[in-house]
């Protein structure tokens, strides 16, 4: 275990005595065949003389497996990547203030790419399959659908530093830092609130991703901040930091394979949202074995799967439903080409 001492929180000033400043590459995953890594760096991935970080030398907080540093990358443009969802993140505080995690232990595996590069995957893959959920919700749930809390994911990074060999770690997960009332939604090892805000959609949306996968992953280990409607047309459920639990515990340390899937039907109870988008009436897809590939009959399967949840009447078919079912075709195709073919595999410890 990394021995540290904890500074107070909300430290964003980063003078000499208390940060240290080096040159990093930026990377980050894309969930699609193969998670490819597109480096962000100013030439052929390497960082030029202004692209400079600064890392704080203690941690402000703490989770499960790993300590929290105020960060901070000159590179990253305030909510340059959140489109149209800029004003949500605004209201959540997720500004250019940009934090850490550095992994507890001080073992090779723990810090080793593989590992490091597990977290990002895991929320490019919630990423992805917030998407397919609220478009799903938008076509079966109509107008509740299109007015329940709508899930994000902030954006992720990890910083590779190629020289440095004073940091505690050559590898670094960085996301956006979350300002407000940190909620807990559920684990990945069974844990659910039931009375946090938003919790009855966030529990759907993990029964969702394993019923879209026909069993191949699940989305666990949901929080973040939920923002009320306020002006908004919505409110938001703002999440980071989500685990994947597959079968083939294919997505890092935290991923704990069948029994963390066993232990989220253990204490799920669906609700309104899984009702509403007919989760409750199908039986869940038997549990896969760890040593089980994907085949094109899977991609079949799942695509097939996807497109009967969201069909909908012909009759009366206003312009708005006519869009989103076009849309719907094209994430089908899209699901049908990217999801079941993505597991990339981390070496066992």
């Amino acid at each position: 275990m990394r021995e540290v001492t904890f500074e107070p929180p909300n430290q964003w000033l980063f003078s000499n005595y208390q940060s240290l400043t080096f040159r990093c590459e930026r990377t980050w995953f894309t969930f699609g065949s193969h998670l490819t890594a597109r480096l962000l760096s100013a030439v052929k991935g390497k960082c030029d003389s202004q692209s400079l970080v600064s890392l704080h030398l203690h941690p402000f907080t703490q989770g499960g497996m790993r300590f929290v540093y105020c960060f901070r990358d000159l590179r990253i443009r305030i909510l340059r990547e959140q489109g149209k969802d800029a004003k949500g993140m605004t209201q959540a505080g997720t500004d250019a203030r940009i934090v850490a995690k550095l992994s507890k232990y001080v073992d090779p595996w723990h810090n080793s790419l593989y590992v490091v590069a597990a977290y990002s995957h895991s929320n490019d893959a919630a990423k992805f399959h917030s998407k397919a959920f609220m478009l799903a919700a938008a076509n079966k749930l109509g107008a509740t659908g299109l007015t329940m809390a709508k899930i994000i994911f902030v954006e992720w990074q990890f910083n590779i530093d190629p020289e440095s060999d004073h940091l505690p770690s050559k590898f670094m997960a960085a996301e956006r830092y979350l300002l407000g009332v940190f909620l807990k939604y559920n684990s990945n090892k069974g844990y659910v609130d039931f009375e946090a805000p938003g919790s009855e959609i966030a529990q759907a949306f993990s029964h969702f991703t394993y019923r879209i996968s026909q069993g191949k992953m699940i989305v666990l280990d949901l929080q973040g901040v939920h923002l009320d409607k306020a002006f908004r047309r919505r409110p938001h459920l703002i999440l980071t930091d989500p685990q994947v639990v597959s079968p083939g515990r294919s997505f890092g340390p935290g991923d704990l394979g069948l029994t963390g899937i066993k232990a989220f039907f253990r204490s799920h109870r669906c609700g309104p949202t899984c009702k509403g988008l007919g989760l409750d009436t199908l039986p869940p897809p038997p549990l896969p074995q760890p040593q089980e590939s994907s085949t094109p009959d899977h991609n079949a399967k799942a695509t097939a799967s996807f497109k009967s949840w969201l069909v909908l009447p012909q009759a009366g078919l206003s312009r708005t439903t006519t869009l989103c079912q076009a849309a719907v075709e094209v994430l089908s195709a899209w699901v049908e080409i990217k999801w079941i073919s993505n597991m990339t595999s981390i070496p066992p410890k």
